[in-house]
């Protein structure tokens, strides 16, 4: 019996700490996977963080005899919390991509992931049941030193195997998603409307009205954005995107350049720290949240940085410049483009 405990206190080391270091290796994919749970977005941040810190602290537990059960009690009540979460989720009907490896694990949640979290539970609660078995020390100072040599050998070879297979499994991983999308891209281009899709809301068309909340929670409607029926341009930003983030130190620059002829409102996500973040990143005016991605689908908007031009007469005016270049281009190309009543050539942006 001691024997199966200390297997399985080494076990559940090792589940643990690949799990803490994926996370924490890819905090971004864990947040996402953390509202794709439910979680409130003002505890994604923190979560997202102590939660790995503390599946790293239990691991560190459970090798040692004197620490082994009190590990034990810990873990089984973090996986039977991570049970209950999946079995809520799956008896509402979702499915959202677990997560608990980080970004080997993005699959959707099903019955062999409530499952895998059960087993898991239950070999904790054999720990914090039964007591800790053998310490682990006991077992290297009992051994010979040509068994140590061997040991080590052993280990080595396991680690490497484990290492290797784990990156060959990244690799097929990431294979396997960029065969699909080259498939569906191709399907796209094979298609006849391939040729004129043009992405975002078409040129002219009525901008769709949204409520957005300022950094001091207050609504905003779209109507206030385009005080005195000035153009706005809406800027959708996300606070894990380096490429938004380049784009901070140019509108202090349009802010000061245009000024009260055309609005520029920063969309970011709604997020306790991601909100702080925005502000700091994007400065203290004109930066307004989103629940989640409500207006960016409003607006077709598939990917950050991504901006648009509302006229004054609140129609689309100008195509969706995607990416932190497509935005410069886009704000240039407003500075040329006279205020005046008719409207230019489509290809270029309308301002009335």
């Amino acid at each position: 019996m001691d024997g199966v405990l200390l297997a399985t206190r080494l076990a559940l080391t090792a589940i643990l700490l690949i799990a803490s270091i994926a996370k924490l290796v890819d905090v971004g994919t864990f947040r996402r996977a953390l509202r794709g749970f439910g979680l409130p977005a003002s505890l994604v941040m923190p979560v997202g963080i102590l939660l790995p810190c503390t599946e790293l602290v239990i691991a560190l537990m459970l090798p040692w005899a004197p620490t082994a059960t009190w590990g034990g009690i810990a873990a089984a009540a973090l996986f039977a919390i991570f049970s209950a979460t999946m079995g809520v989720n799956l008896w509402q009907g979702r499915t959202p991509p677990c997560g608990c490896f980080g970004q080997f694990d993005t699959k959707p949640i099903g019955v062999p992931t409530l499952v895998r979290a059960l087993v898991l539970t239950a070999g904790a609660v054999l720990v914090a049941w039964r007591g800790p078995g053998t310490d682990i020390m006991q077992v290297v100072h009992d051994l010979t030193s040509a068994n140590i040599v061997w040991m080590i050998l052993v280990g080595a070879g396991a680690s490497l195997l484990v290492i290797e297979g784990a990156l060959m499994f990244m690799l097929m991983q990431q294979h396997g998603r960029l065969l699909i999308r080259l498939e569906k891209l191709e399907a796209s281009l094979s298609s006849p409307a391939a040729q004129t899709r043009v992405a975002g809301l078409p040129l002219g068309s009525l901008a769709p009205d949204f409520e957005v909340e300022s950094p001091s929670r207050r609504p905003t409607a779209l109507a206030e954005l385009m005080r005195a029926a000035r153009p706005v341009v809406l800027i959708f930003v996300d606070p894990d995107c380096p490429a938004c983030t380049s784009l901070s130190t140019d509108l202090a620059g349009w802010r000061r350049q245009f000024d009260t002829r055309i609005g520029i409102a920063v969309v970011s996500v709604r997020d306790a720290k991601a909100g702080r973040r925005a502000l700091a990143q994007y400065g203290n005016e004109d930066v307004y949240l989103q629940q989640n991605r409500e207006v960016a689908d409003l607006y077709k908007v598939t990917g950050t940085p991504t901006a648009v031009l509302i006229s004054g007469t609140r129609l689309i005016g100008s195509h969706l410049a995607e990416g932190a270049d497509a935005i410069r281009e886009l704000m240039a190309s407003l500075e040329s483009t006279a205020l005046q009543s008719t409207s230019p050539p489509i290809a270029q942006p309308a301002l009335l």
